[in-house]
């Protein structure tokens, strides 16, 4: 995965979960959304680039950044999960918990990029 790949792959998550908000039909398992390793970028970071950049402070942070908003989207699919009616703007839109921390994984992998390209 190149980090372009991996901020498209990171960026799809807000859709999906605009939409299973909708209908939390439990083909979104929060469990495993809540879970960093799972996801394309997650298996990269825990994969291939633990084993380029684990040395470096922008990877530390990238894995930081991406295990938080996987804790606040498994957190929102669980929400959806119990029944609780989850407005998709406020739990997903600009200001949001999930939107500060999807920033701060594409910002993370944007420095990371620049250090080593």
């Amino acid at each position: 995965m190149n980090f372009d790949d991996a901020i498209q792959a990171h960026a799809g998550w807000k859709i999906k979960l605009a939409v299973y908000l909708k209908h939390p039909d439990g083909t979104i398992n929060s469990v495993e959304t809540g879970t960093d390793n799972r996801c394309p970028l997650g298996q990269w970071l825990h994969g291939e680039a633990k084993k380029k950049y684990s040395s470096l402070p922008e990877y530390q942070t990238l894995m930081t950044e991406h295990a938080l908003f996987h804790r606040i989207a498994g957190k929102i699919a669980g929400q959806a999960d119990s029944g609780q009616v989850v407005n998709s703007e406020a739990a997903l839109g600009n200001g949001s918990e999930f939107a500060k921390a999807s920033l701060g994984v594409i910002k993370a992998i944007r420095t990371l990029k620049a250090k080593v390209e």
